[in-house]
């Protein structure tokens, strides 16, 4: 970074208001500035992603060592998303491996019927092969071209089944159809059903059997003839109301009997209807819902989402004697609802659910006749399908709703890419016991942090570090650093120190050596809703989050202790702070947090850390998800927003004015970041992930470069404040411009510096807000506040002392510059009917007071304006008693919302005391009361947040001095 240019640093600006301060210039503008054509300086980024691939969980984070790019999160399969399979294909029973020869279908795929002869008819929403998401796929892989079916299916929830010369079809909300199996022609078969909502549907001794929903709890299922579509019987049975939206329930012939699943078993004779006593039991299950039911011998498996059959803890996969309808010891306890299955002959079972006796083998699992799971995993990525079958060559045929891909990987949480070929790194350690939340990297070092216990087996609680270039797992951190397995995050790695958060029962940042691992013994930081992160400069800020009132108050950590010195505050609704970006002296963040229950739009808010204040932020406002800034750019990314009134949807760029840069990435979004580079910037990588199906999806996209400068902070260095900021990777032609106006955004003038990244400049009494832009260039740095900055704070410590009836008041003036003090005194708490009195900048006033009881306050201003009162305090002109000294020792106690106070009484005839407690050292801005003589005081329910209390003695004379602050921390 340049140092302060000292050829400008005492230039003679004369930064003056006038009264009309928007119509004046503050400097001669620039005539090539104020024709500012907007253009891009810095290269654009590639519209291509450098890569692009699906998981099957999100990605959390990363970091890069030289050409390998980390990812974590808790992902377990990884794929190039461009190697597609569409939505069917076939895989080896044995290996898993994609059987070839299958035709590329895009689109859902609901339902696979056999054929007979080696084909399939398939039922979705596909719209590249047969019509109305119907097509019949020939025994050698091709789509059949005669097969034209003249309707189209509703709601893709559709069921088929061949019965003779039909092919039935049903979906809901729609009449069930016969149609030609050779051309798709609709026959006339014309079944009445009780209702319209068909869902489940088999065939078997020529005839049709469909399900159908009454009302919640009630089903019907309606026996047809095959051939003429002629109703021969309908029985009601018992059924679970819908799950997730998707009706439940399945169908399945079984020599002269029909078997029926939904919230219990049934079983009816196919010829009649009736219903077999015995068979299932008459146990009615509870929150039962199966979605598919095969027989295999004299076993039918059952598949859906449940806890229990018939009292016996089943998970979400069982199997019955066909029989009798008792439950069988098979077993695989699957974690997901199983909403397809395929049983070959000798009871192996292929079922949609990808984790089987805690193991997560895929999206579809084999399972041995004794009802474990193989070690057999289909080749592809792709959600949990709706439609399996089994080939008559014995491979299992999948229909997914999203693609399939045949070079998905297994990782384990943790993977590495080589940017140069655009592939995953073998050898990347096993991540065990839990996910990966953070990465971040310095030097050769990846530093990894989550809730997990091992790498490689190695002993980890939440905390460790691999060697970037080869992926060995390294010795960090030290022993006793960390404590048992535990959530960890991290937040960023600045000179020597990895700076992490401890997730407990309220968030505990500490750090420790990057090289050593040992943890630092005395910094710390901690408090309620805190956040931490790091300037260009290497200083750490920080936010420390007060419910009542609802503020952030921004600060500096000591390099040293950590504690915390308060520069700002600044209201919130609920500003996400992990949806937030650090640009300088500028906060960029979401407020409210988005989420899909919320009916109030996200907004971009800014503000200057160094004074609370708002500044400009482009009008961003909806289904904001992400913010953050890339090689000094500012990113955002939604599902649904407008950038000043202009929709948009996905990851897009901005400039900082508001304008947008043209550069986007239009898909659904979930989430954006950067990341830090091996030497400790953001290196002009960014990624994103945006949801697909039920997939992840993550785009590395190269930046080309600044496009303005960025990280603008300023410090008060004598009569000047010196502005720094960090300078674009090629300078610009001409340098520099610092511009100014006395609001957000406004440009009242400008002043060409040069090419340097410091430069020192005398302020007014402002604020004014400054930014710094390349000349020709629309787009500018982030923009902070500088000038008298904001009224100060109150004063603190209040203390009277009385001499008959001559009366002295002294006070602590707050940080910052005060002008002025103004004594309020009145008859009563809060008035100010006896006195108003403007004092300059002194710090006491003392003079003849005559006979009463007076209740006094002090104000601070300064030039932009005053604070409110410190806290108050109460005197009797003529008492016999003297004022009291203050009290000592005092202590608080935290127990759940109840805060216990206790001191030491003063000497003398204390009649009470009063209570002050505040947002700050010194402060009663919160309130005060006053209680009895007694020296300790209870209070329940006090609201989370951090509190600085302090207490008063009172006698007949008033109140008296404070004792010293304690700090208190309710959770």
């Amino acid at each position: 970074m340049a140092s302060t240019d000292k050829a400008t640093a005492g230039v003679g600006v004369r930064w003056t208001r006038t009264a009309t301060p928007r119509a004046v210039l503050l400097l001669a503008l620039l005539a090539g500035l104020a024709a500012a054509s907007g253009a891009r300086l810095g290269a654009a980024p590639a519209s291509t992603p450098r890569l692009d691939w699906l998981f099957d969980a999100p990605v959390t984070s990363a970091a890069r060592v030289g050409d390998r790019l980390y990812l974590g999160g808790d992902f377990t399969l990884a794929a190039p998303r461009r190697a597609s399979l569409g939505t069917l294909a076939a895989f080896s029973k044995a290996t898993g491996d994609v059987v070839p020869g299958w035709p590329r279908l895009d689109g859902a795929i609901d339902a696979i019927e056999p054929d007979g002869g080696g084909g399939y008819y398939l039922a979705g929403a596909f719209t590249n092969a047969g019509a109305g998401g119907l097509a019949h796929i020939r025994a050698d892989g091709t789509v059949d071209p005669a097969f034209a079916p003249q309707i189209t299916l509703p709601n893709n929830n559709a069921k088929l089944a061949l019965v003779g010369a039909s092919l039935v079809v049903v979906d809901d909300f729609m009449v069930p159809q016969a149609l030609d199996p050779v051309t798709g022609a609709t026959l006339p078969w014309s079944p009445v059903l009780p209702t319209d909502k068909a869902y489940a549907v088999a065939a078997g001794a020529g005839r049709v059997f469909v399900m159908t929903i009454d009302a919640p709890g009630s089903r019907r299922v309606t026996a047809f003839d095959g051939a003429s579509g002629t109703a021969i019987w309908t029985s009601a049975v018992l059924g679970a109301n819908e799950f997730r939206g998707a009706p439940s329930g399945a169908l399945v012939v079984s020599g002269s009997r029909l078997l029926v699943a939904t919230s219990k078993l049934y079983a009816l004779d196919t010829a009649t209807g009736a219903i077999d006593p015995s068979w299932g039991g008459s146990t009615q299950e509870s929150s039962w819902q199966v979605y598919t039911m095969q027989v295999s011998g004299t076993v039918v498996y059952l598949g859906g989402s449940f806890a229990s059959v018939r009292g016996q803890m089943r998970k979400n996969l069982a199997a019955v004697d066909l029989a009798t309808g008792d439950v069988l010891p098979w077993n695989p306890d699957a974690s997901d609802r199983v909403t397809a299955m395929a049983v070959m002959a000798d009871g192996t079972v292929f079922a949609a659910a990808s984790t089987v006796g805690g193991v997560k083998r895929g999206a579809v699992t084999r399972i041995d006749p004794g009802g474990s799971a193989a070690s057999w995993t289909p080749h592809a990525l792709f959600d949990a399908p709706q439609a399996l079958t089994i080939s008559p060559a014995g491979d299992v045929v999948v229909g997914a709703f999203e693609q399939m891909l045949p070079s998905a990987t297994a990782v384990s949480r943790l993977a590495a890419f080589d940017l140069g070929t655009e592939t995953l790194v073998p050898g990347t350690p096993v991540v065990t016991g839990g996910g990966v939340l953070d990465l971040a990297s310095r030097g050769n070092t990846v530093f990894i942090a989550g809730s997990f216990s091992a790498l490689n087996g190695q002993p980890r609680p939440g905390l460790a570090a691999v060697d970037g270039l080869t992926g060995a797992v390294l010795a960090w951190p030290a022993p006793g650093a960390v404590g048992p397995p535990d959530r960890v995050r991290i937040r960023f790695v600045s000179g020597p120190w990895v700076y992490v958060q401890f997730v407990l029962s309220r968030p505990i940042f500490r750090r420790i050596d990057a090289t050593t691992g040992v943890l630092d013994p005395v910094w710390a930081f901690g408090g309620n809703f805190d956040a931490i992160d790091t300037r260009s400069d290497g200083a750490v800020l920080g936010l420390r989050h007060a419910s009542f009132p609802p503020t952030f108050a921004s600060g500096v950590l000591d390099p040293v202790t950590g504690a915390f010195t308060e520069r700002s505050r600044f209201p919130y609704n609920e500003p996400d702070v992990s949806a937030r970006t650090i640009d300088g002296d500028t906060l960029y963040l979401l407020d409210p947090p988005w989420s899909s229950a919320r009916q109030n739009p996200t907004i971009l808010r800014a503000i200057d850390l160094a004074t609370g204040r708002a500044v400009q932020v482009p009008a961003v406002t909806g289904e904001l998800t992400g913010v953050t800034i890339a090689d000094g750019r500012l990113f955002v990314v939604g599902n649904a927003f407008t950038v000043s009134g202009t929709p948009r949807s996905g990851l897009v760029e901005l400039a900082r004015p508001g304008a947008l840069t043209g550069w986007e990435a239009t898909q659904p979004a979930i989430g954006v970041t950067s990341f830090y580079n091996n030497t400790g910037a953001r290196d002009g990588i960014l990624f994103s992930t945006f949801l697909e199906g039920a997939r992840y999806r993550l785009r590395v996209f190269d930046l080309g470069g600044p496009s303005a400068p960025s990280g603008l902070r300023a410090q008060t260095q004598g009569p000047n404040t010196v502005f720094t900021w960090d300078g674009m990777a090629t300078p610009p032609p001409g340098g520099y411009v610092i511009e100014g106006g006395f609001a957000a955004g406004q440009t009242a003038g400008a002043l060409p510096v040069g090419n340097v990244t410091s430069v020192a400049l005398p302020m007014p009494a402002g604020p004014v807000f400054i930014r710094v832009r390349a000349p020709g260039s629309g787009e500018t740095s982030n923009e902070i506040v500088a000038g008298c900055f904001a009224p100060p704070l109150p004063p603190t410590a209040l203390v009277t002392t009385l001499n008959g009836t001559t009366l002295t008041l002294s006070w602590t003036a707050p940080a910052g510059a005060v002008t002025n003090y103004t004594l309020l005194a009145g008859t009563a708490s809060g008035l100010s009917d006896a006195a108003t009195v403007s004092l300059g900048p002194v710090t006491s006033v003392g003079g003849q007071v005559p006979g009463g009881t007076f209740f006094a306050r002090v104000t601070a201003s300064n030039a932009c304006g005053t604070s409110g009162p410190g806290g108050e305090v109460f005197f009797t002109i003529g008492a016999a008693d003297p004022l009291p000294v203050a009290p000592t020792n005092l202590t608080s106690s935290v127990t759940g919302s109840t805060l216990t106070l206790s001191w030491t009484a003063p000497a003398g005839p204390v009649t009470g005391y009063v209570l002050e407690a505040g947002s700050g050292p010194g402060l009663a801005n919160i309130g005060a009361a006053t209680i009895g003589p007694a020296p300790s005081f209870v209070i329940p329910g006090v609201p989370a947040g951090v509190y600085y209390v302090r207490a008063r003695a009172v006698t007949s004379a008033g109140s008296g001095a404070p004792s010293s602050d304690v700090v208190v921390t309710v959770p």
